[in-house]
């Protein structure tokens, strides 16, 4: 979105800090999966280089299945409820969007908007953000980067001054 020329540019500032250059083309494709009916609109999307990483993958279905689940129940039972008081059902909706904020080598920074709306007057938005460690294969918390008592590797210090950068915008 109107983010893009941020985006690309934390993503250039964190290869030059990592001294290491992006792949040309990702090796997987970007999901999206979207429903939408009389009670829900659902919508789930994450980047190629998160589909990239089998543990991501795994952990994005589970949460969209979860996500997807819990706004239907929900939708269903305001509509019930609805009906019941005499009032008109507005159609739910859910979405989650991944998005990177930073690629190197080794670490994928990912965040998430999340839309929800339930009916009432206006939709909630929230944010999460995670770290896919490569070399790990799988998800790391943003503070094992800072423990231990050794200094953070270059690409691990390249990884978080993009993060404290872009908190920081």
């Amino acid at each position: 979105g109107g983010n893009m020329p941020a985006n690309a540019t934390m993503r250039a500032f964190v290869d030059r800090m990592a001294g290491t250059t992006r792949p040309a083309t990702p090796p997987a494709k970007p999901f999206e999966q979207s429903d939408k009916t009389e009670l829900l609109e659902f919508l789930y999307a994450y980047p190629a280089q998160a589909a990239a990483i089998p543990t991501l993958v795994d952990r994005f279905a589970r949460a969209m299945a979860e996500n997807k689940a819990d706004a239907l129940k929900m939708a269903t039972q305001d509509r019930d409820s609805a009906k019941k008081a005499g009032f008109p059902f507005h159609a739910h909706s859910r979405e989650t969007r991944w998005s990177v904020m930073a690629d190197t080598p080794r670490f994928l920074a990912l965040e998430s908007a999340n839309y929800m709306y339930t009916g009432g007057a206006h939709g909630m938005t929230g944010y999460e953000a995670l770290l896919g460690d490569r070399e790990r294969r799988r998800e790391t918390d943003f503070g094992a980067l800072l423990t231990g008592t050794t200094p953070p590797t270059p690409r691990a210090a390249a990884a978080l001054a993009a993060m404290q950068a872009w908190n920081a915008a």
